[in-house]
């Protein structure tokens, strides 16, 4: 997609946000429903973040709304499947659904499987390539696409996702399977965008090792793959456990994985979900993701990143149309799994 019509895209769909937005409830969470949600007392979120983050999310917004958060944790492709099939069984047990492929949710919109909500952050977005112009999702952050690998080990690491198809780093690379995992997905579409599908040829000749999730951080730590393609919400946690686990930023690109967040249609604790969302896409809630190595979509003072995450103005990001990445998504599962298995 060209740079002018992903810019004509972006546009467009602030001017149909705007449009909309006469349309739609005012935003947040009302006094009725906030009452109705601690009557309710539990929420159950399935999600793709990491387990750390995860769990975070479920106690501090558990401790600030008084009500209980139930985690389902799996793989963005994983909980995607999950969710769908459920809906079609008539099972009701998901409340609210994030995952890291924008993708996933246009989709889910278009089955009828969400309903929509107004965060009360929704004028502090800073794009509105990040959320429904009907909102029916918004981001609830925006993952950072890059290289990990152990210090420990690597002591000159590549700089671009280009050298990671250099012979020297054969037997040291681990990624994860666009079937299951959604930052693999997002990965995977810009490497063939960047560089076709020759590069990844020339990962299989470097006898890269494929998991199910991109998360495979004890596995960089221990040795056994020094180098992996995931990004960098995977290394502070695993700092946190004193890993070593460190990030490059490609020159190359940054690939900005926009992870969106709904409310299913027919969800059990719709008024709890409600509050859920509305939290997570506050300052406060914002701050958990941002802790964990993510961006948020959200600009408001009162997020303070870490010392050692990049300014977001430092970087190339690459954000993807979701029209497109739909439109490959046959070509990328089929072609992956024909080179990796799976």
């Amino acid at each position: 997609m060209s740079a002018r019509l992903v810019i004509a895209w972006l546009i467009g769909g602030g001017v149909l946000a705007s449009t909309l937005a006469h349309a739609q409830p005012a935003p947040g969470v009302t006094a009725e429903e906030r009452a109705a949600a601690r009557r309710e007392g539990q929420v159950t979120y399935y999600t793709a973040r990491t387990t750390v983050t995860a769990n975070t999310i479920a106690k501090k917004a558990g401790e600030a709304l008084g009500i209980k958060v139930n985690i389902v944790r799996l793989a963005s492709t994983l909980v995607f499947n999950r969710a769908v099939q459920e809906f079609d069984a008539g099972i009701n047990a998901a409340d609210v659904i994030d995952t890291s492929v924008t993708d996933h949710f246009v989709a889910m919109k278009k089955k009828g499987m969400l309903q929509p909500f107004t965060p009360s952050s929704i004028a502090k977005f800073t794009n509105p390539a990040y959320y429904d112009p009907e909102h029916y999702w918004h981001a609830s952050q925006i993952g950072l696409g890059a290289i990990n690998y152990n210090p420990q080990l690597v002591k000159d690491p590549p700089k671009s996702w280009k050298e990671l198809t250099d012979p020297k780093f054969k037997d040291k690379l681990v990624q994860g399977h666009v079937k299951a995992s959604g930052t693999s997905l997002l990965l995977d579409y810009w490497l063939v965008k960047l560089y076709g599908w020759d590069y990844f040829k020339g990962l299989q000749k470097n006898n890269i090792m494929t998991h199910q999730s991109c998360d495979q951080s004890n596995l960089v730590a221990s040795g056994e793959r020094v180098i992996l393609l995931c990004d960098h919400q995977i290394t502070v946690p695993a700092q946190s456990r004193s890993l070593p686990v460190e990030t490059v930023f490609p020159e190359d690109g940054v690939i900005a994985q926009i992870g969106g967040m709904g409310i299913l249609k027919k969800a059990p604790h719709p008024n709890a979900a409600r509050l859920l969302v509305d939290w997570c896409l506050s300052p406060e809630g914002q701050q958990v993701y941002v802790d964990s190595g993510l961006m948020s979509a959200v600009n408001d003072p009162k997020i303070k990143y870490p010392s050692k995450y990049p300014h977001p103005a430092t970087l190339k990001l690459l954000v993807a149309d979701p029209a497109d990445v739909g439109r490959m998504l046959p070509e990328l599962r089929e072609r992956f799994s024909e080179l990796f298995g799976g």
